[in-house]
Parts: structure tokens; sequence; C-alpha cells
């Protein structure tokens, strides 16, 4: 490969992580029998925002005493954007300089395995924050940051979408490109 394709490349693999700031991040599948054969989808974007029917959500949520979702609340999800544009700078570090590739890469390495970890610790928090006052009793939940689960009659399905995916893939290409390439 010649160098001005190489410098294209790396370009490239610094501007993914920006371009998954428009993208889903973290997708919810969600269904329960008052939504018949319908399932629901809430997603959290790199742009820090949430999408979906969070008002129906919400209701089902209710009757088994789960606090609202209020997008508008969670500062982490409004911190999303910064961790996408950390990565790239990251990235151009790595690729255009002589700083510490090491350090560089573990830095990224607990950007990157601190979001999954967190997205867990908050949907824990979530699933044991339970009202006793609620019409309909279940016990305390763990909902997984990425599978399948059901809790009584509402099943779920989690995912790791493509913006997240923008962040993993230019790592994984810039060290292949400082190994192979240079």
């Amino acid at each position: 490969m010649s160098l001005d394709k190489i410098k294209l490349f790396k370009i490239l693999i610094v501007i993914l992580p920006v371009i998954g700031i428009a993208l889903p991040f973290w997708t919810l599948n969600f269904n329960a029998p008052m939504f018949g054969q319908k399932w629901l989808k809430v997603s959290v974007w790199g742009t820090g925002g949430v999408t979906g029917p969070l008002d129906q959500i919400n209701i089902a949520n209710h009757y088994v005493g789960l606090s609202p979702i209020e997008p508008q609340n969670m500062i982490e999800v409004k911190l999303l954007p910064i961790a996408f544009i950390i990565s790239s700078v990251l990235l151009a570090l790595m690729l255009f300089t002589n700083m510490n590739r090491r350090l560089l890469i573990i830095i990224y390495l607990i950007i990157l395995l601190s979001l999954p970890a967190y997205f867990q610790y908050w949907l824990y928090n979530y699933g044991h924050n339970i009202s006793s006052e609620a019409a309909i009793d279940i016990e305390p939940f763990t909902p997984l940051v990425m599978g399948s689960y059901q809790i009584a009659n509402f099943k779920t399905t989690t995912y790791f979408d493509i913006g997240f995916w923008l962040m993993v893939i230019p790592l994984i290409l810039a060290l292949l490109v400082k190994r192979y390439a240079e």
C-alpha cells in the first residue's frame, strides 16, 4: 500500500468514531402482553439522545414499580458524544504521533470497556429500584446489557448497535495498520 493510501486509511480510521455519534449506540427491544405481538424499540444514540416509545414502556414499567425512563435527566447519556470524540483523538494520537502507543491503547480500552460496564451498572440499579406500592409485585432483577431475558411476562433483547462497533472496529484497524502497514 502506498504512503498516501495508508494516510487516507488512517484518516478514515480516525473519522469512524465521529460517524458513530450519529448512529444508535445501544438498543433495547421490549415486548409485554399489553403490546400483543408488537415489539417496541428504544435506542440510545451517540448524539446523547434516546428514541423510541418511552411513554408506552414507562406505562408498562409503572405497573411493576419501575421508575420512568427520563432521558432528559440521564447525564450519562448526554456525555456519550464525548466518548466518541475522545476515541477519535486517541486514534489520531496513536496513528499520527510518536506518543506512547501502549498508554493510548490502555486509555482507549478503559473508555471502550467502561461504556458497557456502566450501562450494565445502570440496568442493575434500574432493576433493583422497584416500588413496593406497584400493582404487580416482582422481585428485583438485573437486565442484561447485551442479550435476551424475560422477567415475568416482559421480554427484552438488548445489544450494542453500530455506534458502539464504530468505536471497536477503528481500534482493531489502528492496531493492524501500525503493525503491518508501517
